[in-house]
Order: C-alpha cells, then structure tokens, then sequence
C-alpha cells in the first residue's frame, strides 16, 4: 500500500540524482510511515545542486520512500511564478497512490488538498494552527481549509492535548469515534532518552555570566521572536546582568538581526552560531546554556520547546498555540513583551533554587514525548488508515 506525505519541505538534489535534506525529514522521520504502509511517496519542492554538505545535509535513501518533485520556490511570490507546474505535478502525485496524508497547515497541503482525488481516504496531522501562522487573506483562506481539512479527515492526529482539538475537530469529536473517523494526539519528535541530560543544578557561579540560548532553523523573518530576544539582553544589560545569547539558525535576516544589535551596542552579546542539524548535537549544545527563551509569535506546540527541555534548560516562552500546554502561566509571555521576559530572567537569576527546579521538572516531564512513548500511539493511528483502505478496498 502506497502512502502519499504532503508538507511544506525544500529537498535538495544532486545531478548523481540522490536526495538530501536540511530539516526534519530524514530518514528516521519516513521510517514511521514505512513500518505500516509498504512505501512513501513524498511531496516536496526539489532544488538541484552541484553538490551537498555531508555535515548539514541527511541523506533521503530509506527504502520504500519516493520523493515527488514539485518546482522549488520560496514565498508567494515564488509560488505564483511556479503555480502551474506546482498543480499540474500535485495532481499527478495521486497516481498509483492509496490514501493520502496531509502534514497541515501549509501552502502545499492545502493545494495538493484542492487537487486531491476525491475517491482517496486521507489523514491530517496537524502540527500548527493558521490563526497565528499566517496574516491577511492567506490567513482567512488557510484557516477555511483547515477547519474543512480537519473535520473531514478519516484520521486527525495532533500534537497538542487539548488546545488544537478544540479550534480544530475531527469528526470523530463531534460523533463517536469509528473505524471511518478517529483521532489521536502524539508527537513527531523522534526524541530517545539517551541524547538526554541530567537536571542543571544552579548557583551564584553559574549565573554570574547567564546566557541565553534560542533555535530557530530558518531566521527568514522575526516571527520566532529574534528582535525580542534581542531587546531583552539589551534591556538585562542596561541593568548591569551580564548575560549574552547564542541564536542557533540560518537565513536571509541574519544580517538584519546582527545590524539590530550593532545599533544597539550590544552586539559583543549576541552571536549567530548557525544551524545545528542533528538532534543530539543540538541538545549537547542547548545544555552549555543557561536558559532557553522562545518569544514566538506562532505555534503549535514547538518541537525545539521539547528539545530544550530534554537539555534540562529552564525554558520562558510566548503564551500562543500549544505552548501553553507546556509550562507553567507564569513563564509565558506575550511575544513583543521584552520587558516581561528580562524581569523574569531577573528574578530568576536571584533565585537558584527555582532554576534548578524548573530543569528537573522540565526533564521529567518531557519524557512522555520520548519515542518510545510516542510510536506505539503513532502506529496504531497509521495502522488504523491502512485497515480502513483495506476495508474499503475489499467492499
């Protein structure tokens, strides 16, 4: 049974015509499709390239997965001038397909939605919530299909307990839950306990130099909070802390950002270190800090939120999406409030014991997202879409 996966994801390809990736989708991301359906047709925008950097680039070379072509392109000006290639290949990717799986909401799972063939089952992950995602008239038009989407899928998973679930419902939220209509709620994290580190313990040593860590693969805009970060050393600083921040990531306003700092002559205090592709690298990298600080202006629940929490960082974060599923009121602010952030930041800093104890809580609770936690409830969803096909097939 072949499966087709549609998310919003640039792969990049080499003239010897192998696949490589710089996200999340590696090969240990399509392996949990593969265990129930017997391959993987990936839908995604492809660039061909001279060649690739072993260290940043994931092979895509896992048996059973096909990747789907569609033109490369990057924002809406970009899709425009792509549009007709970028349908005419959606609607061929049905081809030989039997049932679908849309990674929601994106551009490219809303089109291929459009273009689908009606005759197909289809299943949603939803993984983030386009009222705060996306602005304008894209954001009335995503948020149209993604109600419609959610509520008509065979199969809805997400990755919020609660928040999602009620903005978003299944139509097995609003009938009993069948064989033709179910839901579940897990995480696509891929998280093992062996990558995770030992509660920090705090003192007047470790945060005489504070430094704050914050992740964001693609700085292509401010929306993960970068200016915010930004303002709020400035502000600690100004007060007399010491503290620096380390931004993990890569993109076309890294150069903005560092400008921002220069400008406010804090620049020595800020450091773009680039982006960190594999996890247990990353997690390494997020325990040397002292704390993790989000001010995301969306999100669905922010898989980097859990990643930090496994480095065992105290972790402050903006109260939007799913996120607030995650830590205590008290730690969530809104996404501008910088202030809010650096007085926190200060009052923590004066309060050891509270540091040491919002790392311990951090690592216990983030190990229900561990993998081995997650896949049992990820398999049985995927294996309830397979018999489903297979019992339609059969009528």
């Amino acid at each position: 049974m072949k499966l087709l996966v549609v998310d919003n994801a640039h792969i990049y390809k080499t003239k010897e015509g192998k696949y490589y990736s710089t996200s999340i989708y590696d090969n240990s991301f399509f392996k949990r499709y593969l265990n129930v359906f017997d391959s993987v047709r990936f839908c995604a925008k492809v660039k061909l390239v001279d060649e690739v950097d072993l260290k940043k680039h994931k092979p895509l070379d896992i048996e059973g997965l096909e990747i789907w072509e569609i033109p490369w392109y990057k924002g809406m000006k970009g899709l425009l001038k792509k549009f007709p290639q970028a349908i005419k290949s959606m609607k061929k990717s049905y081809e030989s397909v039997d049932v679908s799986l849309y990674r929601v909401i994106q551009v490219e799972s809303i089109l291929s939605y459009i273009c689908r063939n009606k005759k197909i089952k289809y299943a949603v992950e939803v993984v983030n919530d386009p009222q705060t995602y996306f602005k304008g008239l894209y954001k009335i038009i995503s948020n149209h299909y993604m109600k419609k989407m959610v509520y008509r899928a065979n199969g809805a998973s997400y990755i919020t307990d609660y928040v999602l679930q009620k903005i978003y419902p299944n139509k097995s939220h609003k009938e009993k839950e069948s064989t033709k209509y179910f839901n579940a709620t897990y995480q696509t994290l891929d998280l093992k306990e062996s990558i995770m580190k030992e509660p920090k313990i705090y003192d007047k040593n470790s945060v005489s130099e504070f430094r704050l860590i914050h992740v964001a693969n693609n700085i292509e805009s401010d929306n993960k909070g970068h200016s915010t970060v930004i303002k709020t050393v400035k502000y600690l600083n100004d007060m007399g802390y010491n503290v620096s921040c380390n931004f993990v990531g890569d993109g076309s306003k890294v150069e903005f950002f560092k400008k921002m700092a220069r400008k406010l002559k804090i620049d020595d205090k800020i450091n773009f270190v680039g982006r960190i592709n594999w996890k247990n690298e990353l997690i390494d990298y997020m325990n040397s800090h002292s704390l993790f600080i989000f001010p995301t202006r969306f999100e669905g629940l922010g898989r980097v939120n859990l990643e930090a929490m496994a480095a065992g960082l105290p972790c402050l974060a903006s109260s939007v999406g799913g996120v607030v599923e995650l830590f205590e009121k008290k730690y969530l602010f809104a996404p501008k409030d910088y202030r809010g952030f650096g007085d926190e930041i200060v009052r923590l800093i004066n309060n050891f014991a509270e540091l040491s104890q919002m790392s311990k809580r951090n690592i216990e609770f983030v190990k229900k997202f561990l993998n081995e936690n997650q896949e049992p409830i990820r398999t049985n969803f995927y294996r309830k879409l397979r018999k489903l096909v297979e019992e339609t097939d059969q009528l």
